[in-house]
């Protein structure tokens, strides 16, 4: 390995990688000098196993994991060959792909350190990671699946009467879906198109049912059946004729690399999954925010809202959110607008912004909101009145009959209005958790709503938004300076001690100890002032009674990682040495430190604030 890139790469990171500037908005674009940065970190993360840091790093959306440097290593390569399983595994989690027909992918997996890492890549293939790592595709190809009937809600029938196979004769979609992907299907099932007002679609016989099924497994990601090596000519002719370029481009590229035929094919299965992204965001952003139904709170008596509101309960001078019947909302008009718009829905997703007091209701798919747990729960049949009363297609004939959602015969009523979660307070929250459950499994979470999509996130069980929201707030605290205490409540909304409370109950661990962290390095600081100490002695205490039937022998979680973040700041012992802080300087090899003074500074910091931290216990009268 070139000495010259292990002279280029610091060693003092702290736990988390410091991006910020990576995260600042939404639309914001980085610097090449950040993402450059941030490549040349995570080779070096995978040099050494830092898996922490290979976790943060990958996590940023911006970052290409697949490029390689100027010594032709790729991030896996490094990791495969420096032995660290964790590290390939999570890479391959994350979209490094390991091609064993290449020169990369040879290397990779020839170089290998251990038979278990060899192992895991051997067993490793672009379509086993489509299926299983890639959440986004392998939702919207399970659409099509009969587990997924009751809540894909397809609603519209392509029948083919002179077919003799079975599985042919009815293929039912989303129609929602086709306005998405195609702009040919999206100008008839649209509002005015002519296929608006129906759920059955005769076609002619000289429509191939075998090649339209082609068409529909393209649309729902199901490519890896699609017949490109050799497309039949209906296919290129149906490309064509539905606007469907980027299957067009495949079928005409696929055809002057037949040498090469299994690389090009992964990597047009791989551009069909970004061009689905790009079909989806755009429908979402051009169908379903703009038709957004805003309703002013001070235009709905909350009190008649309430759960049990016919029954004679004392005043009450406020109403929380969580109490309303949200379906009673939106009167019958209010909800056949929103169900007759461009965006095509099948379900409503209310959510209140305190900023302007408004109720926001955005017209939405239960296809794509089953993507969590909690929602899928919702619109369940066996849970759901709305769901279990919706209108299904009357097929007439010898025909399967899968299905079918008639959506001209739908009413308003039988579209449930859904929270986004019980406390939602500003917009921006409901529609982060769109962009993500639509198209965007690495959307950006700003800090100033990270807590609350954090909040969100753990109520409907989505764990990867919950770990990008953890994210932000991590990425936000950086360097640990002091001043991001005092910046964390105006940014964020909570301080420090309630940040780590809050990661006590949704039990997130990195969370606790990023802010755990903060606070061990600005102890000093902390202790001194009175209203920062006062809330850290309540944290200690609180901290402590989490052990149920506490000895006083027993240790406090809080005040032992507190120890352990001021012993790798200092790095007063030998594990921690050529880590964090000023030890980074020491070279334990040598009989005598470089710097023997800095050394002994090092120490005496480190006692002067472990004894604080001994204070702090003796206010408390806890021993730990």
């Amino acid at each position: 390995m070139p000495l010259e890139t292990l002279n280029e790469v610091p060693v003092d990171f702290p736990m988390n990688y410091r991006a910020v500037s990576l995260l600042d908005t939404r639309g914001a674009s980085s610097s090449d000098a950040d993402l450059e940065k941030a490549y040349k970190d995570l080779l070096w993360a995978c040099r050494i196993g830092d898996t922490d840091l290979a976790d943060s790093i990958t996590l940023l959306p911006q970052l290409d994991i697949n490029k390689v440097d100027e010594w032709d290593y790729l991030p896996l390569i490094l990791a495969s060959l420096c032995g660290h399983l964790p590290i390939v595994e999570m890479l391959l989690a994350r979209g490094a792909i390991c091609e064993r027909d290449t020169f990369q992918g040879a290397r990779c997996i020839y170089g290998a350190l251990t038979d278990d890492i060899r192992n895991t890549l051997l067993s490793y293939n672009i379509t086993k990671k489509t299926d299983t790592d890639q959440p986004f595709l392998a939702h919207i190809s399970s659409l099509l699946s009969p587990l997924m009937v009751s809540y894909a809600c397809k609603d519209i029938a392509f029948v083919f009467p002179h077919e003799r196979d079975r599985e042919l004769q009815v293929l039912v979609v989303n129609r929602f879906l086709l306005a998405a992907r195609s702009s040919y299907f999206r100008e008839r099932v649209l509002p005015g198109g002519i296929w608006c007002s129906s759920s059955k679609i005769t076609m002619p016989a000289e429509i191939d049912a075998t090649t339209f099924k082609s068409v529909i497994d393209y649309l729902y990601l199901r490519t890896d059946s699609l017949p490109l090596e050799k497309p039949p000519m209906q296919l290129l002719q149906y490309a064509l004729d539905f606007n469907l370029e980027h299957l067009l481009t495949a079928i005409l590229y696929e055809g002057e690399l037949q040498p090469k035929a299994v690389k090009s094919r992964q990597d047009a299965e791989l551009q069909f999954v970004k061009d689905a992204r790009l079909d989806m965001e755009g429908f979402l952003e051009s169908h379903i925010f703009p038709n957004v139904l805003v309703k002013s709170l001070d235009d709905i008596d909350l009190k008649e809202l309430k759960y049990g509101s016919d029954q004679d309960d004392e005043e009450e001078e406020e109403v929380d959110f969580e109490e309303l019947d949200v379906s009673r909302m939106l009167s019958y008009e209010e909800r056949q607008l929103l169900m007759e718009s461009s965006a095509l829905p099948d379900a409503i997703l209310c959510s209140v912004d305190l900023e302007s007091n408004t109720v926001v209701f955005y017209p939405v798919h239960r296809a794509m909101l089953v993507r969590a747990n909690l929602y899928q729960t919702m619109v369940d049949p066996n849970w759901s009145t709305e769901a279990a009363e919706i209108p299904l297609v009357d097929f007439q004939g010898d025909y399967a009959t899968p299905k079918t959602v008639d959506r001209p015969l739908m009413e308003p009523h039988h579209v449930p209005v859904i929270r986004t979660y019980m406390g939602a307070t500003r917009r921006e929250v409901p529609e982060v958790i769109l962009r993500f459950l639509y198209y965007n499994d690495s959307v950006v979470v700003e800090p100033e709503i990270a807590v609350e999509v954090l909040l969100a996130s753990d109520e409907l069980n989505i764990e990867r938004l919950k770990s990008i929201s953890v994210l932000s707030l991590t990425n936000f605290v950086g360097s640990f300076a002091l001043e991001k205490i005092a910046e964390l409540p105006s940014k964020v909304g909570y301080d420090v001690f309630e940040l780590i409370e809050i990661s006590w109950r949704l039990q997130a661990e990195r969370l606790e100890q990023h802010m755990t962290k903060l606070i061990a390095h600005n102890i000093e600081a902390v202790f001194e002032d009175e209203n920062l100490r006062s809330k850290l002695l309540q944290l200690i205490k609180a901290s402590a009674h989490r052990i149920q039937e506490r000895q006083s022998t027993d240790t406090i979680e809080l005040v032992d990682d507190m120890r352990y973040y001021l012993a790798k700041k200092y790095a007063v012992y030998d594990e921690f040495t050529n880590l964090e802080g000023i030890g980074a300087s020491l070279n334990p090899n040598m009989a005598e430190p470089e710097d023997n003074r800095t050394f002994k500074a090092a120490l005496l910091d480190y006692e002067y604030d472990v004894m604080i931290v001994d204070k702090l216990l003796d206010e408390l009268g806890l021993d730990a």
